[in-house]
């Protein structure tokens, strides 16, 4: 007797605890009687935003960029060359330039000497003595030559002069 009380009452709790119209029975099927069973409802919610933003700008480095220049003198010393090439002013880098070095020493191999100036102000003074140079032909000097090479020995002049020089190699 008192396990058909506690059966009732389990039953009892058991009923109005699934009493939601939310809750979802299950029923089984087979030689047990059926039975009704709450089950437990969880709700996950899962927000997902993405958003890309994608801007591309191709930018090459300075070591592919090549300057621009004017062949301004082409001459031979013993049998070699010497050559001033003028760039437009105010687009030499540090980079630029060696490059720039580096081609003409292919290009116009056997190079004796190579000047690279961005004013035709500078043509002329570079291939001067530098003793005999005014105060004002030294400061268009000082601005506009940019490198010198000489015996394959890069040499930065003017503006890129603290960057000081070094030997180039094949």
């Amino acid at each position: 007797m008192k396990r058909l009380l506690l059966l009732l009452v389990l039953s009892a709790l058991f009923g109005t605890s699934c009493d939601r119209a939310s809750d979802a029975t299950i029923t089984t099927a087979g030689t047990n009687p059926p039975t009704t069973m709450a089950t437990l409802t969880t709700e996950t919610t899962v927000a997902v935003t993405t958003t890309v933003a994608v801007e591309t700008t191709t930018t090459l480095p300075s070591s592919v960029i090549t300057l621009e220049y004017q062949v301004r003198f082409k001459g031979t010393t013993d049998g070699r060359n010497v050559v001033i090439l003028q760039i437009d002013e105010g687009t030499a880098t540090d980079i630029a330039l060696e490059s720039l070095a580096r081609q003409a020493v292919d290009e116009f191999e056997p190079l004796a000497e190579l000047f690279v100036v961005d004013s035709e102000e500078a043509i002329e003074l570079v291939r001067l003595d530098a003793t005999s140079l005014t105060d004002a032909e030294k400061d268009v000097l000082a601005q506009h030559y940019l490198l010198h090479v000489k015996e394959a020995v890069l040499t930065f002049q003017g503006p890129f002069a603290d960057l000081g020089g070094f030997v180039l190699g094949s």
